[in-house]
């Protein structure tokens, strides 16, 4: 099983996703970014407004970061994301699936994928993934899936440990 790793938050200059794709290759020079621009993944683009950063789109590679994280469809998205909020800071995270041998598994991405978009749709109903986008959920399990607040139960602690929700 892979063990995928999350990078960043990176900010994203705001002006960059304005101009559009003529400026945004200077995004992937920072040196805290090149070394991520050919491997393969999942990105979320978010906006952080103090401590607090809010998940609005979530996508997966089929190539390379690089050359799929800033296309016009992506663009329209995150300008459609900025124009919701007014103070905040376009961030980007990076879920790198580590490098191996052989072929990635034909649907592991879209698992990945599908996944973080039900955990971003909790965060933000409004998150831009229009076509697998789940509902947002009316359910939850007291102290361990969306547990609210206080503190869990020891049978919960159990069932969380048994379940391995972390």
């Amino acid at each position: 099983m892979p063990m995928y790793e999350v990078r960043g938050p990176f900010e994203i200059d705001k002006k960059l996703i304005e101009d559009g794709k003529n400026k945004l290759p200077e995004f992937w020079k920072s040196w805290e970014v090149k070394r991520y621009a050919d491997k393969i993944g999942i990105y979320v683009f978010g906006l952080r407004s103090g401590r607090s950063i809010l998940p609005c789109y979530v996508g997966k590679t089929k190539a390379r970061f690089s050359g799929e994280v800033f296309t016009d469809r992506n663009l329209l998205k995150y300008l459609r994301a900025m124009k919701t909020y007014k103070r905040f800071t376009p961030v980007l995270f990076l879920v790198v699936r580590p490098t191996t041998k052989g072929k990635v598994a034909k649907n592991e991405l879209r698992e990945v994928e599908q996944n973080l978009i039900a955990l971003g749709v909790v965060r933000n109903p409004d998150i831009q993934n229009i076509a697998s986008k789940p509902s947002v959920p009316t359910w939850s399990i007291g102290g361990v899936v969306r547990p609210g607040m206080g503190k869990p139960s020891g049978a919960a602690k159990k069932f969380k440990k048994m379940m391995g929700v972390e």
